[in-house]
């Protein structure tokens, strides 16, 4: 019986240490993610090698999620809408950051987070709950495994992104300094 217990009580030990390693993952992406996003204009995009399978690829970029709130406790599928939308780090279709908690609409009622669809908001007319067919690509929250590749992928995102971000500044540059010279002194 002595055995039970200790096998039972390591069990335990190792299902606490995993909840703790897992909320610090979740912790950590969501700090790196939300840091990259914030240096973002939404729309920007990249894409690297998958960790562990430089043949495959992961598209990063700064997108827009919508996802189902209501304002009533007791919701049923008639009884909700879309959200409003919220920019997010997108890796594939996982939305990185969680947005859903800034759940207030456009006009200030609080709204509580119903259903768990996101969808992804690519910008086009959106038609919302009643147009099915316009809802846009299902999304959905990133998963450990999709985290665990952020944060293996977390470098070569940045550079990625860095040289996006430098190859845009030059090309607006030189571009300023084309137009300054036409213009008449």
């Amino acid at each position: 019986m002595g055995d039970l217990t200790h096998a039972l009580i390591s069990l335990a030990s190792a299902e606490k240490g995993r909840a703790r390693s897992r909320a610090s993952l979740r912790d950590a992406t969501t700090t790196v993610a939300e840091a990259i996003l914030d240096r973002l204009r939404t729309g920007d995009t990249v894409t690297v090698s998958e960790a562990g399978s430089p043949a495959l690829k992961a598209v990063y970029r700064a997108g827009r999620i919508r996802w189902q709130v209501s304002q009533w406790a007791n919701w049923d599928e008639g009884n909700w809408q879309w959200s409003d939308p919220e920019v997010t780090l997108l890796r594939n279709d996982a939305a990185l950051i969680d947005v859903r908690e800034r759940n207030i609409d456009s006009r200030s009622n609080i709204l509580r987070v119903v259903g768990s669809r996101i969808i992804l908001d690519d910008g086009h007319a959106f038609a919302g709950q009643d147009d099915e067919d316009d809802e846009g690509p299902e999304g959905h929250l990133a998963t450990d495994a999709e985290r665990l590749a952020f944060a293996a992928e977390a470098p070569a995102v940045l550079a990625a992104f860095t040289a996006l971000l430098d190859s845009e500044d030059r090309a607006f540059a030189d571009a300023a300094q084309t137009v300054a010279k036409l213009t008449p002194r």
